[in-house]
């Protein structure tokens, strides 16, 4: 499909500022695949404004298996379609296709048009790249992670990623160097710490890793992942004791 630019980023559709603000608190838990914290922020998105439809597919996306609001979210946001901006369109039907019909790539295609049809958004080559990861193109991934995290440079989650993909392309030193990157510009952001602690571990370098990701249990309590990846270290006895 052609995906006619409105502009050069993406217009979210809606009036309320909470809405929106709330959309991007979501996201960002989304893209660090945190989809408890998601869903808490959409939800209260959709309180918000039930007719943006952003929110909508995000907490489709976000969704646990059997969860009986996936569903009605995604086909919410599809009786949206008419009613929002041309990307959004783009992002309906591509989260859709891989959400909905398992259909990664055709979802591609659309995430790539969009991404080349709006320059300034970093949000299209974001999810192309996780795409492109998921289908085992890790070279294409890291591609697409360094195009939205120079488009964006404040969204951490593009500098984790990158990073994460630079390891399953089996480039670990460049992969240090945007973990390093990513904790110099974001030192307060758990998911950051995370990454780099399970770098650390994989790479059997077990101090540093332990220091990471008990920093990453600092900042978030809640984060399980974390919190048992930690443990972990500690019961194989490759953990300091603190």
């Amino acid at each position: 499909m052609a995906v006619p630019a409105d502009s050069r980023r993406i217009a979210v559709s809606t009036d309320s500022d909470e809405a929106r603000a709330l959309l991007a608190q979501g996201r960002l838990a989304a893209f660090h695949y945190r989809f408890d914290v998601a869903r808490r922020h959409l939800d209260a998105a959709i309180a918000a404004d039930p007719d943006l439809a952003l929110a909508r597919i995000y907490r489709g996306g976000s969704a646990e298996e059997g969860d009986p609001v996936a569903r009605p979210s995604f086909d919410r946001a599809l009786a949206l379609r008419h009613r929002v901006t041309a990307g959004e369109r783009g992002l309906i039907d591509a989260f859709r296709l891989f959400l909905v019909h398992d259909d990664h790539d055709h979802a591609i295609e659309i995430f790539r048009e969009l991404a080349d049809a709006y320059p300034d958004d970093a949000f299209p080559p974001g999810h192309l790249a996780l795409r492109l990861l998921y289908t085992k193109r890790p070279d294409e991934a890291v591609e697409q992670f360094a195009r939205a995290r120079d488009r964006d440079p404040d969204f951490a989650p593009h500098h984790v990623w990158l990073g994460r993909a630079l390891v399953r392309g089996g480039r670990p030193s460049e992969a240090e160097e945007v973990f390093v990157g990513a904790l110099q510009r974001f030192p307060a952001d758990t998911h950051a710490q995370f990454a780099a602690g399970a770098f650390y571990a994989a790479q059997e370098r077990f101090d540093e890793a332990e220091g990471h990701l008990a920093r990453a249990v600092e900042l978030d309590p809640e984060y399980g992942e974390a919190r048992e990846a930690l443990a972990q270290l500690a019961e194989r006895g490759e953990a300091p004791s603190r």
